[in-house]
């Protein structure tokens, strides 16, 4: 049988502006940027997955904590019983959501589109493995960006007569 992302997920809506949050308070608050603040309750009591939907940064796929919340520019996807939520990250990211919305002004990407995306039919343990698969590679390309990026560094500064260690 074949599944589809709205059936493997419960999603979950946010009306949170940035002045609802604030510096200090016990659960954190994520926007397009990361952590933005905290307020004293959450949104989702699970581990979840969010989707940027409206404005820059569209279809920016991010990992959310138990207990947190979204900015009402985002949605989360709390995922069901036998779906890894890593899995699901890179589900979603793979699918680049970004690439095809609607709106001129703010461009925005509805669920209602997306939601029919047909979701891999794995056993969960296959899913874990995957993902963990996957996040290792991401690894090895933060670590390779930061070492060119060094390297880069060390190149600027033989021009600039500064001494950077490498």
């Amino acid at each position: 049988m074949k599944r589809l992302l709205k059936d493997v997920v419960k999603l979950g809506k946010s009306s949170l502006k940035p002045s609802d949050v604030k510096e200090t308070g016990k659960y954190p608050v994520f926007g397009a940027s990361g952590l933005v603040g905290h307020i004293d309750s959450f949104q989702s009591e699970s581990d979840s997955v969010a989707v940027i939907k409206d404005g820059a940064g569209i279809g920016r796929v991010s990992i959310l904590p138990s207990n947190s919340s979204v900015l009402g520019t985002m949605q989360f996807m709390t995922p069901k019983d036998n779906i890894d939520n890593g899995f699901l990250f890179y589900f979603l990211r793979h699918l680049k959501l970004g690439s095809s919305f609607t709106g001129s002004t703010i461009p925005h990407i509805y669920f209602r589109d997306y939601g029919n995306y047909a979701f891999p039919d794995e056993t969960k343990d296959r899913q874990i493995k995957e993902s963990g698969f996957l996040a290792n590679i991401d690894s090895l390309i933060l670590e390779r960006m930061n070492i060119l990026s060094s390297l880069d560094s060390l190149v600027k500064s033989r021009f600039n007569g500064q001494e950077v260690t490498a």
